[in-house]
């Protein structure tokens, strides 16, 4: 997927350069631009990237016999929750009534330190 957005952008580019009608100024203004949303659309996909793998690492340790902790003060663990990878959320066993009705995001849990 980047290559075909950077092909893009090479494409856009190369059409605004080789326009003689457009001042150069114009040109410049949006060369400048179009740094721009490339490095805010770096920056953001690295940003998803490095969320994206802190959230497999916490479901890699719940499917492993480990403990989160969600909302603050929930303990998450694969005795009492269950796993939905569709949604990646937990959700209560049906033998565990304290937490029944609760959806729990991955999002919003941190790994419990032993």
């Amino acid at each position: 997927m980047r290559i075909i957005l950077f092909l893009i952008v090479i494409t856009i580019v190369l059409l605004i350069y080789s326009n003689k009608e457009i001042s150069t100024y114009m040109k410049a203004v949006f060369s400048i631009l179009l740094i721009l949303l490339v490095a805010v659309g770096y920056m953001y996909e690295k940003d998803i990237e490095k969320k994206e793998a802190l959230n497999m690492k916490k479901v890699e340790i719940f499917l492993q016999n480990g403990n989160l902790i969600c909302d603050e003060d929930i303990l998450v663990n694969n005795k009492t929750f269950s796993y939905l990878s569709g949604t990646m959320t937990f959700s209560p066993k049906p033998d565990n009534v304290k937490d029944r009705g609760l959806i729990i995001s991955v999002d919003t849990c941190k790994i419990k330190k032993r």
